[in-house]
């Protein structure tokens, strides 16, 4: 049985946000599949204006990973990530099958994120010292924002299942220039995406000011940068990294 998953498929080298797209790309249809080996597949997925690209993927002998995946959209690349196109065969060649065990803990995720500080929620008891603590919860997760400092800044968002960390980021940021809006920081970051739940979406305007977010890894392990520019000028900037716990 084929049954690879996708935290498996984070694991491997992969674009940004490619495995969310590949299950859409997947749920319109239309991909078409044949074993020429044992575990060994050719498919052909739609793409734009009604081409296709073709995909091949060898899976291990378990079932459970793929030793090797080709794609048109990354022919010239030694090392070729895991697209979207790579994604959607998978899925299609597995029934549908991609069990995703973190989706529950994600949709918490970004449903405290939205609750506490990027909804301008209250203050919970600090934790520390002069520190800024958030906290939100719904059983089995518990979700706890803390931070010290103003206009330089660090601190760390934690979740729990049941009482056991599961996972944890990192920041550090300031403001640089003149101009910097926190309530427009707030509002971009109401705007957390779930295929990267970590702060804003890659990118967001509003008048004279403009958000953007770089992120590199995946759920499983990431690290990311964020900027606001204002008239042009970066007034703020935070670095950032996490990762699941065992």
């Amino acid at each position: 049985m084929l049954a690879v998953t996708l935290r498996r498929l984070e694991e491997h080298n992969h674009i940004v946000g490619d495995i969310p797209r590949g299950v859409k790309l997947y749920e319109r249809g239309g991909i078409e599949f044949t074993e020429f080996e044992p575990n060994y597949f050719v498919g052909r997925v739609p793409h734009k204006n009604g081409t296709t690209k073709t995909v091949s993927v060898t899976f291990t002998d378990d079932g459970l990973d793929i030793e090797h995946h080709f794609c048109d959209c990354s022919r010239k690349s030694k090392n070729p990530p895991i697209c979207r196109h790579v994604v959607a065969a998978i899925l299609a060649i597995q029934g549908g099958n991609i069990d995703d065990p973190y989706k529950p803990l994600i949709d918490f995720l970004i449903r405290a994120k939205k609750a506490t500080y990027a909804g301008k929620g209250a203050e919970s008891t600090p934790s520390r010292p002069s520190s800024h603590d958030f906290e939100y919860a719904e059983e089995p997760f518990a979700y706890r924002d803390t931070y010290l400092g103003g206009t330089k800044f660090a601190g760390e968002e934690a979740v729990w299942r049941n009482g056991v960390p599961v996972w944890a980021m990192n920041y550090v940021g300031r403001v640089i220039g003149e101009g910097f809006s926190g309530d427009f920081l707030k509002e971009a970051l109401l705007l957390v995406p779930h295929d990267i739940p970590f702060r804003g979406p890659r990118q967001y305007k509003n008048g004279d000011y403009t958000y953007t977010c770089t992120v590199k890894g995946g759920f499983h392990w990431v690290h990311g940068f964020e900027e606001i520019h204002y008239n042009d000028t970066k007034v703020y900037e935070c670095a950032f990294h996490g990762s699941d716990i065992e």
